[in-house]
């Protein structure tokens, strides 16, 4: 009897498909035959000693592997429900697509909020050329920050004072 535990599951067949060794003492004193079984049909027809394929049997869809022994054509057959093998990965991937559209979802909105403070000040800037344009040249404008919008901000304050000095000569 094999001692097999978890998803997997293991049976020594033979030739024929037959199992001769299994972890249910029943299927291997029952002869119980494995022939039409994916993986015990792959190994059967197979020119090389071991492989691994992944295939639906009654409706369900499984991961098997097989290992030919060196004698009376037996063979080691292993298998495993794949929808049972990768429920982890696909927890996985659940919450990693949850995780993405999070923080997807607050990038979005500190964007937004960044660029709508951003433009705030340049449209301060874009109402005060107007204001210069209309020969209004004191400007009640204050820097609010100490970066290039500020830096502008101070700019125009200072030519608006140089214009209105120009225009009271």
């Amino acid at each position: 009897i094999f001692q097999t535990g978890g998803v997997i599951k293991s049976s020594l067949v033979n030739e024929e498909g037959t199992v001769i060794a299994h972890e249910d003492r029943d299927v291997v004193l029952s002869a119980a035959s494995y022939a039409s079984l994916p993986v015990v049909q792959k190994m059967r027809a197979s020119s090389i000693n071991n492989g691994l394929s992944a295939y639906d049997w009654e409706g369900k869809s499984y991961w098997g592997a097989f290992r030919k022994l060196d004698f009376a054509g037996a063979g080691v057959v292993t298998y495993a429900d794949a929808e049972v093998v990768f429920r982890a990965v696909n927890n996985i991937q659940r919450w990693n697509f949850l995780l993405m559209a999070a923080v997807t979802s607050l990038a979005v909105i500190f964007v937004f909020f960044f660029a709508r403070q951003f433009s705030g000040h340049i449209l301060r800037l874009v109402e005060a050329s107007r204001e210069i344009e209309n020969g209004r040249f004191i400007l009640d404008l204050k820097p609010e920050t100490t970066d290039e919008i500020g830096l502008l901000t101070r700019s125009f304050v200072s030519m608006g004072r140089g214009l209105q000095e120009r225009a009271n000569l």
